[in-house]
């Protein structure tokens, strides 16, 4: 039965590219391989990341790339989980650079 749980998949697809800079399945066997493989993606993000984004990403692909799809979180949990982050990210951002050298 087809729900929005694929487009979760597909973003998580999309999400480790843009980590990565590289496609995650290069065939319809590669995802084959993954499903029966009952394993969790091999995430390897290089040092332009800080542990807590490399922390925070690898949760959200693992997460979004479960085979079973209800496992997957939903497009609201996502959305507010994101907005937590960039909530997080401007936190910090206010308080450790002066407001006159914050460009947006």
């Amino acid at each position: 039965m087809y729900s929005n749980r694929v487009d979760i998949w597909a973003t998580g697809c999309i999400l480790y590219e843009l980590a990565t800079a590289t496609r995650l399945f290069k065939s319809d066997f590669e995802v084959f391989s993954y499903v029966v493989s009952t394993q969790n993606i091999a995430i390897v993000l290089d040092d332009t990341f800080d542990s807590d984004a490399k922390t925070t990403l690898t949760k959200y692909v693992v997460d979004m790339l479960q085979i079973d799809g209800s496992r997957r979180p939903s497009a609201s949990e996502i959305s507010k989980d994101f907005s937590d982050q960039l909530q997080i990210i401007r936190d910090l951002v206010k308080h450790s650079t002066p407001t006159s050298a914050i460009i947006c």
